[in-house]
């Protein structure tokens, strides 16, 4: 009976401690869109994740300033300053939503991956863009 305790205990310990290694650094961020299709880089994370574990991006954009229901997004790895996603994605405001890195680009746990913001509409002014990502 003690033995059988043991082993449920360890094998809870186990479950527990995959679980947490496998959730990502959620960050907040905020910034201004520049005017004219300008983009801008908003937050820096290090993966926490393999690429085959989670070969993908998550973000919301819970504030968008300017009469925008959406921005594009995408990330790029910082040792190379190469895109690792298509700059091309669309993430509506109120919307939790998951992009894929480009084929064969997700980056390797502990890289330094950085989300770039651009505004898909033209404005005249800056618009104000706040939310939380995680690079997973």
């Amino acid at each position: 009976m003690k033995n059988m305790r043991r082993i449920g205990a360890s094998i809870l310990v186990v479950a527990v401690l995959l679980t947490v290694s496998a959730f990502a650094a959620t960050e907040e961020f905020s910034g201004q869109l520049p005017a004219k299709h300008g983009d801008t880089e908003v937050s820096t994370i290090a993966r926490k994740n393999g690429a085959a574990v989670k070969p993908y991006f998550e973000i919301l954009i819970d504030q968008l300033g300017g009469n925008g229901s959406s921005v594009r997004a995408w990330t790029e790895v910082n040792a190379t300053g190469l895109n690792v996603s298509s700059p091309y994605n669309e993430v509506d405001k109120d919307v939790y939503t998951k992009i894929n890195y480009s084929s064969g680009a997700a980056p390797a746990k502990g890289l330094d991956v950085t989300l770039n913001l651009d505004n898909p509409i033209y404005t005249t002014t800056a618009v104000s863009v706040g939310g939380e990502w995680t690079p997973n």
